[in-house]
């Protein structure tokens, strides 16, 4: 009898990540592969299914927890994704449940980062912090007392739409100024085309600022700042005791450190600035699929009762 396995599956706006896990939580195996064929709709259920069955030894499955950018609902419905425009209202439980008979969870993909993160993370044993994931775009999750605030529709954590400049550049929302437009790769990449007219994704920039590109250091510091300017202003909100940085953008954590630190001091308390830890997540790219497993284990015991 093949052995039961739990799985946590991370949909960002590049990449489609699962990782299976024993019940006990031991990550037995993780790959990635594109999610622009999730760009339609109409392809996430075979999408998703083909990759489930990519290894026959991990197909008896006990729950699947999976995190999605975008605005999600306490039903699990996804109002819609900057990263999927063509997303709205999509149900995964109806997608996934009939086809598995298992339960599925549906949730934010910062909020996923976050609950890994506080799990087994660099926030562990912290019961008042914040997540924030820099990829694609900028997401964020938001635990208070130890537990993740939804708010009241369940779209709580934006933190890649607080407007840090009225009329900034424009965003993938529609909206301009935000956080997402001055921190998150898409954001560095068209900073570094602008100044210079060249085409480099963002690794590819933070590779140029390692070897003392002059041009590519400072995006990376202007991104640091704003991104410490948004720290900021959570840390005034919320009065919050850590905040954690993840997403693939974090990886050049050293080019953004300073402009971070710069950013936060100068529109903060000086109490917060001697009382809040900034840290890079300690999972990195496996907090989203450890956060899946976290909330796809809550859910099993509910669904055996029902």
């Amino acid at each position: 009898m093949k052995k039961q396995v739990i799985v946590g599956i991370d949909i960002g706006g590049t990449n489609l990540k699962i990782g299976i896990f024993s019940l006990e939580g031991d990550l037995l195996k993780t790959w990635k592969t594109s999610s622009k064929p999730l760009q339609n709709p109409q392809n996430i259920q075979n999408t998703l299914l083909n990759e489930l069955n990519r290894f026959e030894e991990f197909t008896n499955i006990k729950a699947i927890g999976i995190g999605v950018p975008g605005l999600v609902r306490s039903d699990g419905v996804v109002v819609e994704s900057p990263n999927f425009p063509e997303w709205h209202e999509i149900n995964f439980n109806e997608i996934l449940k009939n086809s598995l008979n298992v339960p599925v969870c549906i949730e934010n993909d910062a909020n996923l980062f976050t609950i890994g993160e506080g799990f087994i993370g660099s926030a562990k044993d912290c019961k008042n912090f914040v997540g924030i994931t820099l990829g694609t775009g900028v997401g964020g999750g938001i635990v208070l007392n130890g537990k993740i605030y939804r708010g009241n529709k369940g779209m709580a954590g934006e933190i890649g739409h607080i407007v840090i400049h009225p009329s900034g550049p424009q965003c993938s929302c529609g909206k301009k100024g935000c956080l997402e437009a001055y921190s998150s790769a898409t954001a560095i990449e068209k900073m570094m085309e602008q100044q210079t007219k060249l085409i480099l994704n963002a690794e590819d920039i933070s590779g140029l600022a390692l070897k003392g590109d002059k041009i590519a250091q400072k995006i990376f510091e202007k991104a640091g700042y704003h991104l410490g300017i948004g720290i900021a202003t959570i840390v005034n909100l919320l009065d919050i005791e850590m905040i954690v940085i993840g997403g693939g953008i974090s990886k050049a954590w050293q080019l953004l450190e300073r402009g971070i630190s710069k950013g936060f001091s100068e529109h903060t308390f000086k109490t917060h600035l001697e009382k809040v830890e900034i840290k890079k997540s300690l999972l990195e790219d496996n907090a989203g699929i450890f956060g899946g497993f976290f909330i796809a284990k809550e859910a099993i015991s509910n669904f055996e009762v029902s």
